[in-house]
């Protein structure tokens, strides 16, 4: 709550989702089902409620910020678009068009940021959370960031035959940790 009483910028499109959210019937029973990222995207709720942070804070002071992941976020600041590619998609006749510049959706946060992606990042940022993950939760500057059961929960298959079944369409001979995929058989690229 803000000292005028209003709710965050930040809380009221995910108040409005989760509103929506509770008025769907659930399509499985807890654990009979893996569906992809709808609860993703609500974990990224609880954790700016538990937090009392908007997410993206969040994800900056806990996550980005001890891995020394400069360049992600949800949006790319103004100083650092002229670093930022387009995106182009196919248009009708076969040739290329612009489908979204640097000064287009990655040009601000989104009303609701979302636990389940939205971030943008380079190569280099990337690489320091995949060494964090490889070194069991450890920073390369020897900082704890996650435990090693946390990296081990995160990185191991959490779902049944079934629930593989139903969600082959996302999964593809891939099962589910904490927050990710996890290879657990090989597939033809």
């Amino acid at each position: 709550m803000q000292k005028d009483g209003r709710e965050p910028r930040s809380f009221a499109a995910p108040d409005l989702w989760m509103a929506g959210l509770s008025r769907i019937p659930l399509l499985y029973q807890p654990g009979e089902a893996w569906l992809y990222d709808t609860c993703s995207a609500l974990q990224g709720v609880l954790i700016a409620r538990v937090s009392g942070q908007p997410l993206p804070e969040f994800m900056a002071e806990r996550v980005f910020e001890p891995l020394g992941m400069t360049d992600t976020g949800f949006c790319v600041p103004a100083a650092k678009r002229d670093r930022f590619t387009s995106y182009y998609r196919t248009d009708a006749d076969g040739g290329l068009e612009l489908a979204d510049g640097p000064d287009g959706q990655w040009s601000e946060v989104p009303e609701f940021p979302l636990g389940s992606g939205g971030l943008v990042a380079t190569a280099d940022d990337w690489l320091a959370f995949g060494q964090m993950l490889l070194a069991g939760g450890t920073t390369a500057s020897g900082r704890r960031l996650l435990s090693a059961d946390s990296v081990a929960l995160m990185t191991r298959d959490h779902t049944t035959p079934a629930q593989r079944e139903t969600g082959q369409l996302f999964l593809e001979c891939q099962g589910w940790g904490f927050g990710g995929s996890v290879d657990i058989a090989a597939i033809d690229p």
